[in-house]
């Protein structure tokens, strides 16, 4: 248990895995019967579930950047990652088209000749 990746980098540790054992088995692990069992097990499948929805909604942003000028620029920052771009674009709407963009609404009056950098 030691070695479980909680977020999928970082291990739990020796320490930890102890604490997380010993509350168990005073709380959920002190639960034997068929139904809890039942339920701990939905439980599970329902994680396993979102962890994978969540992998394909990953692989989606990431596409959708690539084929996104914006997201291609932001996520070649250093520190940006996919997710940081896609909220930024999410958030600000596309700077190509100020007047609709909450960039533009931010950034104040422009001219229709000046363009973001």
């Amino acid at each position: 248990m030691a070695k479980l990746s909680y977020d999928g980098r970082r291990q739990a540790g020796a320490e930890l895995a102890q604490q997380l054992i010993h509350a168990a088995a005073i709380s959920v692990g002190s639960q034997h019967s068929p139904s809890h069992q039942l339920g701990v097990r939905y439980a599970c499948e329902d994680l396993e579930t979102l962890r994978k929805r969540l992998e394909r909604l990953d692989g989606e942003i990431a596409g959708t950047l690539q084929h996104h000028q914006v997201g291609q620029l932001l996520t070649s920052i250093g520190g940006s990652g996919d997710t940081t771009a896609a909220m930024i674009v999410a958030e600000l709407g596309d700077p190509a088209l100020p007047e609709r963009g909450r960039l533009g609404r931010l950034r104040g009056p422009m001219s229709r000749t000046q363009t973001l950098v």
